[in-house]
């Protein structure tokens, strides 16, 4: 079997073609084609019936069964410059042919030179609901004030000496049981200031380290015990001295929970943000972030943010809920004897998890997932 790659540039206003020729496959009973394009190059006239998988920057053909020989190709189109263009081809789940890299060049006033590899998209952020101090359920002689800079939300919490009252109700402690309270406060006082932080009725004390000045922001980590579900009550109240000024608090249950209320953000400006709720890798006909989700029944979060121009970010990845029990994938072969003209073996793999196998058409990479039992089969000529 042999894997022949031609380019042609056949007009200088044109986009350059690739051919690529599979011949002497007359031994070979299934084999596929993969091209894989560089960063910022995108097939176009794809013919063949090839497909292009954009997550894995390449282009797919077949599988072909018992055919001796194929034709297909595609144009490259990018901005000017020059890429390198590479394959491979896979025969009877065992058999690799890789010919040499090709160059391609799309014209242009920069068609000399290697367009420069773009920004990858920073990893977008998967955290529980922030409860922002403006949105209080209740508040006595508190003010909310937008004065100083660094404040997250419309505003923050600024108490007085004594009486002041901040309090959220019908706040989600999920499972039930430990959980860390994340309170960002400012507090440019020279010493540090102390009130009560009461939950569901049960008074704590509660201190702030004093800060450099009052735009400066910090956060004060508190262990609670919570309720399950939505019905948790928090109430910061100041008892003389007056608090630090609040700005939001995170409620953090120790284990995976459900419900939940979760926020995502992305650091790149114009980012995109899109997710699953399945675990499954998130592209760009994935859902877009657009409001907090409430999540009411276990699930994998994953997400992935886009921007144009710019390589797509790292997958996120959140486990709400019971973590699933999956247990390892089951290969099962099974040969048919009996057959007119030729032997059959059967091989189907059981839904599960596997770290390394191969199978008809290319290797699978660490850790996949197989959602459902799939089932393949391979003929060979006695």
């Amino acid at each position: 079997m042999g894997y022949y790659r031609t380019v042609t540039n056949d007009a200088s206003d044109t986009l350059p073609r690739v051919a690529v020729a599979i011949v002497g496959a007359s031994n070979v009973t299934c084999f596929t084609i993969e091209e894989r394009l560089p960063v910022l190059a995108t097939p176009v006239e794809i013919d063949g019936g090839g497909r292009w998988l954009p997550d894995l920057s390449v282009v797919r053909w077949g599988p072909y069964t018992n055919v001796p020989t194929v034709t297909v190709g595609y144009r490259v189109s990018g901005p000017p410059g020059a890429y390198t263009v590479g394959g491979v081809g896979w025969a009877d789940g065992r058999w690799k042919f890789e010919p040499p890299d090709s160059t391609v060049a799309i014209p242009g006033a920069a068609d000399s030179t290697t367009p420069t590899t773009p920004a990858q998209v920073a990893t977008p952020l998967i955290a529980p609901l922030a409860l922002q101090a403006e949105s209080a359920s209740f508040i006595e002689s508190v003010n909310i004030v937008s004065t100083n800079t660094g404040f997250n939300g419309s505003g923050f919490a600024v108490f007085p000496g004594a009486g002041g009252v901040l309090e959220f109700s019908q706040v989600n402690g999920g499972a039930g049981g430990a959980a860390t309270l994340s309170i960002r406060y400012a507090l440019g006082a020279g010493s540090p200031r102390a009130g009560w932080l009461i939950v569901n009725g049960v008074t704590n004390d509660i201190t702030f380290n004093p800060m450099a000045s009052w735009t400066n922001w910090a956060v004060l980590t508190q262990r609670v015990t919570l309720t399950g579900g939505p019905a948790n009550r928090l109430r910061f109240e100041s008892t003389g001295e007056g608090l630090a000024n609040l700005d939001e608090i995170t409620v953090s249950p120790d284990g995976p929970a459900v419900e939940a209320d979760v926020v995502m953000s992305c650091a790149t400006p114009g980012a995109t943000v899109h997710y699953t709720l399945d675990g499954t890798l998130p592209t760009q006909g994935s859902t877009v972030y657009a409001a907090p989700l409430h999540l009411v029944t276990p699930g994998v979060v994953r997400a992935r943010a886009f921007l144009g121009g710019w390589r797509p970010s790292v997958a996120s990845t959140a486990n709400y809920g019971p973590a699933p029990i999956i247990g390892p994938a089951a290969l099962v072969r099974s040969v048919e004897a009996s057959t007119p003209w030729a032997p059959v073996m059967n091989l189907n793999f059981a839904a599960g998890t596997v770290r390394s196998v191969r199978h008809w058409r290319r290797p699978c990479p660490p850790n996949s997932w197989f959602p459902a039992s799939v089932a393949m089969a391979s003929r060979r000529t006695a």
